[in-house]
């Protein structure tokens, strides 16, 4: 198989199932060529059991714990949280036959649903900033790929790291923070084969001019930007969590325009 049509079949297998069905090339391909994890057994590599890079003297892949190569389409920020707001709270305790946000029951329905939204809309990896234990909890018992945090220094923008929050990265106690991080956040999931990799932020402020470009306004808030008003008052999701039919086929579309651009169109 070529390159263009390994792409073309990670984009439509991982990505957008629509896309899958609709492939000529792919018809008689399925979710049952992917491994566990959402790798392509149609090219193999060495097998780890754990998620890492290879070059295969052509170009860099990831690989997954079974040796197949991965392609990641994911999201950040996925919060648990998110499904027991003040405005949807009764709607999914009532949905998840509990009896209370983050009881047995609610922490069962909550993940069959996470789960099943995941692969309907065709991700594959859950990114950084993600607070869904019930999907990447207990360590080694994650159900779904994703993105561990490793912060031994926090520089995420949104929190506005001072002059104080840096550190001479080639001094021995810089060393010595990172040790102690990497004791508390990353050897408890040591063995975890679902961790793509460690992550400190999703756009860490590492020079004056980062800090500048994400604190100076560069993005328009203002209220007259386009369909700002619409999205303020409506957000992605309906006030019972589900996503607005528009912001699903934007999703769909984004994953099919993918699938295009491996194709080369």
């Amino acid at each position: 198989m070529k390159r263009r049509e390994l792409l073309q079949y990670m984009m439509a297998a991982a990505l957008s199932p629509r896309a899958l069905s609709s492939s000529a090339v792919l018809a008689d391909n399925s979710r049952k060529s992917l491994d566990r994890f959402g790798g392509w057994k149609g090219k193999t590599l060495a097998s780890t059991g754990f998620f890492r890079t290879e070059h295969d003297g052509k170009r860099w892949w990831l690989v997954t714990p079974e040796g197949n190569v991965f392609i990641s389409f994911g999201v950040n920020h996925y919060h648990a949280g998110w499904w027991a707001q003040d405005y949807n709270r009764a709607h999914w305790v009532k949905q998840f036959g509990a009896t209370r946000p983050w009881d047995q029951a609610w922490n069962d329905g909550f993940r069959n649903a996470a789960l099943a939204d995941l692969r309907r809309l065709g991700l594959n990896t859950l990114g950084i900033h993600t607070n869904a234990p019930m999907l990447t909890e207990p360590p080694g018992q994650a159900l779904f790929p994703y993105v561990a945090r490793y912060e031994p220094l926090v520089l995420s923008h949104y929190r506005k790291p001072s002059p104080e929050t840096y550190a001479d990265v080639f001094s021995s106690e810089y060393e010595a923070i990172c040790a102690a991080a990497a004791r508390k956040m990353a050897e408890p999931y040591a063995k975890d084969p679902m961790i793509l990799g460690y992550c400190m932020a999703d756009v860490p402020a590492m020079t004056d001019n980062d800090a500048e470009w994400h604190m100076c306004g560069i993005i328009d808030t203002s209220k007259e930007m386009p369909g700002k008003e619409k999205h303020q008052h409506q957000g992605l999701m309906t006030t019972h969590g589900a996503f607005y039919p528009e912001m699903e086929a934007a999703v769909r579309d984004l994953s099919d325009r993918l699938y295009e651009i491996a194709m080369g169109g």
